[in-house]
């Protein structure tokens, strides 16, 4: 009798420890997974950075986090709005082609969404060299003459260039871009890129002879009594001309 009433209270022992194991089981599963009570949703996020410049090929880690710090879901989705411009892995921002680049971060729960804007510069290719053809120029007053260069490497991203006359009191330009001859003398033109690359070009101007054409007499015949005397005048045609004397 007494080895039955012993084996019942055993039963009950083990009966009453398998409960409590179950219960404190749940009690664990329902402190891990809180409860609407329990949750901090997220406010915001943080970032390190929201807007910044990448060369092509050239990457920026930004770090984000979530508001407030003791919110119960911290996990933020990484995506990249223009994918041929730049891509993004946990916050590292990686730039591909040029144009303006959007990165949006967002939490997991409130869904709340912040984004990153990246200028992904152009790949800029300076002027190496001008080649100048005609390098030593000479012109008459008046005459024109046209300066033919070119540029190396051909792809240049700024292929402006400049003009400027040392002595515009001798050339200039006409509204052709042509040098024009000013005055005799001689001058130097320099030729610029934006980045600095410099050639220049030498610039004789000379005086045009212009000939005698014609004589012309204030008399053609002339009658004289014996001692009697006149004055006859002469010029050259045209008036112009580079040598006016007359013997």
């Amino acid at each position: 009798m007494k080895k039955d009433w012993l084996i019942k209270i055993l039963f009950i022992i083990a009966f009453l420890g398998s409960v409590y194991l179950i219960v404190s089981g749940l009690s664990d599963n329902n402190s891990s997974n809180p409860t609407e009570d329990t949750i901090i949703y997220e406010t915001g996020i943080s970032l390190s950075d929201v807007s910044f410049d990448l060369n092509i090929n050239e990457s920026k880690q930004v770090e984000a986090s979530v508001m407030p710090s003791n919110a119960t879901y911290k996990k933020l989705t990484w995506t990249s709005l223009t994918p041929n411009i730049v891509t993004v892995d946990n916050g590292l921002i990686t730039a591909k082609s040029s144009g303006t680049g959007i990165v949006k971060v967002e939490t997991e729960q409130k869904k709340i969404a912040r984004t990153i804007t990246v200028n992904v510069k152009p790949v800029v290719i300076n002027i190496e060299k001008i080649i100048v053809e005609n390098p030593n120029i000479e012109i008459y007053i008046g005459e024109t003459a046209k300066i033919n260069y070119r540029i190396e490497p051909e792809n240049a991203t700024n292929k402006k260039i400049s003009f400027k006359v040392n002595s515009t009191d001798i050339a200039g330009f006409n509204s052709n871009k042509e040098v024009i001859g000013v005055n005799e003398g001689t001058t130097t033109i320099t030729i610029s890129s934006d980045n600095g690359i410099t050639e220049t070009v030498t610039v004789k101007v000379n005086k045009k002879e212009i000939d005698v054409t014609k004589i012309e007499l204030s008399k053609n015949s002339l009658v004289l009594k014996k001692g009697e005397t006149k004055k006859i005048t002469a010029k050259v045609v045209p008036s112009n001309a580079t040598n006016k004397d007359i013997t």
